[in-house]
């Protein structure tokens, strides 16, 4: 079926700031950093939020300095910009209610934004798209990517409109997408995984160029996403060594028998810049050596500084690998 004409997003519309009692305002459970989590209830929503790691620290910064930000909500006072800032809020109102805290700030009336009635949804999206994709409030890269997914499925935004909007290339929301569909496959593949959405980071790696051969083949895409679900791949980080692995039949083996870890250790065998950064130094000096332009060369002929430089380098290498032989020998002794 064919997109619909590409529409142009404006600049949403905002009534003056009011304050609104904290207990009529309602966490957004559609929100883009929870809808993943599959949750229908405002409770959840709020238990998923105080689960994150760093909302203590915002706990800390509201009760000390107060609400320093005003939240976005809609007509029906549902936020959609600020919920872990009105969970931080409730909570505290509910323990000045108490008497369990001491505030100089009244956590009960809120200050808020609110679109202007007529505001399409459309621009709505957009405008949260600008300050958490491309803004001071970056969410997490599968949320941003989920967000402009969405706006690309539902509302026919181009990615040219997208890039725009984001400030990102092209070539890196076409990427993004890529692997959050490769996410939801995932998630669709492997329904018990609760974690799934943080598998994202990984299928970024698993589209490296380097890997294209590998990852265009339908079986390999899902023997990766075995790996994922398994827990013979953890972190993302590993997948920038998975190339070396899958070219190399021991290492593979190891992967599929043990993990990714035990894999590394059997290329590293073969290749040492996996896990030196000093060998990768080298290996670059080398390529330069290698590659070592004619005019460098052509001005080196004529000066005897460039030459020592050389010559420095010679003497260097050849003492180490020296050393190194001593070593090695002695120790076979």
């Amino acid at each position: 079926m064919p997109r619909r004409p590409n529409p142009k997003p404006h600049k949403p519309k905002f009534l003056p700031i009011q304050k609104v009692s904290v207990e009529k305002l309602h966490y957004d459970v559609h929100n883009t950093r929870l809808i993943h989590k599959g949750l229908s209830e405002e409770e959840q929503a709020e238990n998923e939020i105080w689960s994150q790691s760093d909302i203590e620290y915002l706990y800390n910064d509201i009760r000390d300095r107060g609400l320093q930000e005003e939240l976005i909500i809609n007509n029906h006072n549902i936020v959609l910009e600020g919920n872990r800032r009105l969970a931080v809020c409730k909570r505290l109102h509910e323990q000045q209610r108490k008497d369990e805290v001491k505030s100089p700030y009244n956590f009960n009336l809120i200050s808020c934004k609110k679109f202007s009635s007529d505001t399409p949804q459309l621009d709505i999206e957009v405008w949260m798209a600008s300050i958490h994709v491309a803004g001071k409030k970056e969410w997490p890269d599968f949320n941003q990517t989920r967000l402009l997914y969405k706006l690309r499925e539902d509302s026919s935004l181009s990615i040219d409109t997208l890039a725009n909007i984001t400030r990102k290339s092209k070539t890196t929301i076409i990427k993004k997408f890529a692997a959050y569909e490769l996410t939801l496959k995932y998630h669709k593949l492997y329904q018990k995984d609760d974690l799934w959405s943080e598998k994202y980071p990984h299928f970024i790696e698993f589209l490296r160029s380097d890997l294209d051969e590998f990852s265009q083949d339908e079986k390999n895409e899902k023997r990766f996403m075995s790996w994922l679900e398994s827990g013979k791949i953890t972190n993302s980080v590993d997948v920038r060594n998975l190339k070396p692995v899958v070219d190399n039949p021991r290492a593979l083996r190891a992967l599929e028998k043990d993990n990714i870890t035990e894999a590394i250790k059997i290329v590293v065998e073969y290749n040492p810049t996996i896990k030196s950064p000093t060998f990768r130094k080298i290996v670059t000096l080398t390529k330069v050596l290698n590659n070592f332009p004619t005019k460098e060369f052509a001005q080196t002929v004529d000066g005897d500084a460039r030459l020592k430089i050389l010559r420095e380098l010679r003497n260097s290498a050849n003492r180490l690998i020296t050393q190194i032989e001593s070593v090695k020998r002695s120790g076979k002794g």
